[in-house]
């Protein structure tokens, strides 16, 4: 059965057979994997649009769960980010870090429409690029579910006495939870990670911002070093617990304290 859909190109493996196995995550179908003959050699229409970072107009092939490109359009290149170093490994980390959290063959529009968003909002920026893909990932936490509960106490539900955030709960905790699940992770296991943190509200402040508002609200933001190394601190376990994202490729390049 032959059919189109918009998509961008987040990952390209060349194959032993000639063909190349593209990740393209799309409008109509979600993140998928389709096998393509087309090469970059010849610079056809077909060829610049199955390059990584190319929003394209895919037509294809599909039997049962498996998909054959046939032909595609251009629609818009992301491809001069790699132009810029510093913009080049926050995108790159973004498209590994989206193809690990998105079910193949599951239609995600909130977070397709977020990370060309994303694209756009940093290929036009001049500066704060870390600050665009933190909130890129706060934005997908929302999207898939598993937001942090900030605003009461994500074991018992009060909102009086908030003073600890737990990565495994989900949120912050009240002073009575955290004293109480300290101590039961620890009768449990002496030796046990205990994940939870102080809660620092100027940090909060920031995410509740970014959960609440669209990532344009932020063109002009940049967070200060500090406030960013604050939150990647927590936001790597949290998206590790919540996400099962463990380290990324990419993420050594991204992330240079």
């Amino acid at each position: 059965m032959y059919t189109e859909t918009d998509g961008l190109v987040i990952k390209k493996v060349g194959l032993a057979n000639g063909k190349n196995m593209l990740t393209v995550l799309t409008r109509k179908f979600g993140k998928i994997s389709a096998a393509s003959n087309i090469t970059e050699k010849n610079r056809t229409k077909s060829s610049m649009a199955v390059r990584p970072f190319s929003y394209s107009r895919f037509e294809m092939y599909r039997n049962t769960d498996n998909y054959n490109i046939v032909s595609g359009e251009l629609l818009k290149s992301y491809y001069k980010i790699g132009e810029d170093i510093d913009k080049y490994v926050q995108a790159a980390y973004v498209l590994e870090y989206t193809e690990k959290i998105l079910t193949e063959g599951t239609p995600s529009a909130q977070i397709y429409s977020l990370v060309l968003e994303y694209l756009e909002m940093l290929a036009a920026r001049k500066a704060g690029y870390s600050t665009l893909t933190i909130a890129y990932q706060l934005k997908t936490l929302k999207y898939m579910g598993v937001a942090p509960l900030l605003t009461q106490c994500a074991n018992c539900g009060t909102a009086e006495n908030l003073s600890a955030f737990s990565i495994e709960d989900g949120g912050l905790l009240c002073s009575d939870c955290q004293r109480q699940i300290a101590a039961e992770a620890l009768q449990k296991n002496k030796d046990a990670e205990i994940l939870i943190y102080s809660a620092n509200f100027d940090i909060i402040k920031v995410v509740m911002f970014i959960l609440k508002n669209p990532l344009k609200a932020l063109e002009t933001v940049t967070l200060k070093p500090e406030i960013e190394m604050q939150l990647r601190n927590v936001m790597k376990p949290y998206i590790k617990h919540h996400l099962d994202v463990g380290k990324l490729k990419t993420e050594s390049f991204c992330w240079i304290d």
